[in-house]
């Protein structure tokens, strides 16, 4: 049987509630007051001895649970045939993070940059190296072209360009054999710029010792790193000697600039320094190591999280 249904209203049950503690003060009560100790027996009886309220009830038809339709089968759980990696090359396929390189038309000065040195062709394999390795949030542009500069970073274009006149620069200090190695030296520490502002990375201290920092380290994993930094190392050195840096240029001094490549040279790998590693200081030689690893490793930890690759791997083999 169904049990009924409360209905709204209720009223006290009196008797039940009626206690031998209740009735026996009611009573001594009643012989003190004689008809006064009636009505205070009555009034006490009936709201002090109150155990609960009791619902009036009604029969009410239940609603029957078994009239209401089933709810519709759950559809199965998508499964893919192929599982898709969590990190890895996220969105190399896509225009996101691409990086394009495109070249000017040199002047008839400059045309000997392209017919000798090529340097489209030496950007496209660092701007895939870019590109594969690091997650970037819009499309980039490595351009040469002819200009008034030697080479920058636009951040509001998203353009890397390096200048025909910074070749005839750079080979007029270290000749035309070392240019090429220069040049890419270049290239890095500007592509350094660009991961510091695109990926928003924080940079305690100058941005361009950083920048230097990370064309080096990158240039140092190679296995030819003595033919491609050292030969940088030497430029700064022949700019050291032939003019005066501002002091209040955002560079380090080309003095300050020699060592420091030197010193990152020293620390990767001594024995690969050759007759350039004599003219470091023995007391600057003891914290090498200390200066490689600790650029290496801050760089490889700041590119860590925008890696395109499984595991966190950027431009270090680990």
């Amino acid at each position: 049987m169904v049990p009924p249904v409360a209905e709204r209203g209720t009223h006290f049950d009196v008797g039940a509630g009626a206690t031998r503690e209740h009735l026996r003060g009611c009573l001594v009560l009643a012989r003190m007051f004689k008809p006064a100790g009636l009505v205070l027996l009555c009034v006490v009886v009936g709201f002090s001895g109150c155990r609960r309220r009791v619902p009036r009830t009604r029969n009410v038809t239940p609603v029957q649970l078994a009239a209401l339709p089933p709810p519709p089968p759950m559809p199965p759980p998508q499964v893919s045939a192929r599982p898709q990696p969590i990190r890895a090359y996220t969105s190399q396929r896509s225009t996101r993070g691409t990086i394009t390189v495109r070249s000017g038309t040199p002047s008839a000065e400059h045309r000997w940059v392209r017919e000798q040195l090529a340097p489209e062709r030496l950007m496209e394999p660092i701007a895939t190296l870019v590109s594969e390795l690091v997650m970037l949030r819009r499309p980039l542009t490595f351009v040469v072209q002819e200009c008034d500069d030697f080479a920058s970073w636009s951040p509001r274009e998203g353009e890397l360009v390096v200048c025909y006149r910074y070749f005839d620069f750079v080979r007029r200090q270290v000749g035309e054999t070392d240019t090429r190695a220069v040049f890419v030296f270049t290239l890095l520490h500007e592509i350094g710029h660009a991961l510091i502002s695109e990926l928003q990375l924080p940079i305690v201290g100058r941005g361009e010792d950083a920048a230097d920092r990370f064309a080096a380290t990158v240039l140092l994993s190679h296995p030819n790193s003595q033919t491609l930094l050292l030969p940088s190392a030497r430029y700064f050195r022949k700019l050291a000697a032939e003019r005066t840096s501002s002091p209040w240029d955002e560079h380090a001094t080309d003095g300050q600039r020699f060592y420091d490549l030197l010193c990152l040279a020293w620390g990767a790998a001594p024995e690969k320094t050759g007759s350039l590693g004599a003219q470091l200081p023995a007391e600057r030689r003891e914290r090498c190591e200390h200066e490689f690893l600790q650029a290496r490793n801050g760089w490889d930890r700041l590119l860590e999280p925008h890696s395109r690759v499984h595991g966190g791997e950027t431009f270090w083999p680990r």
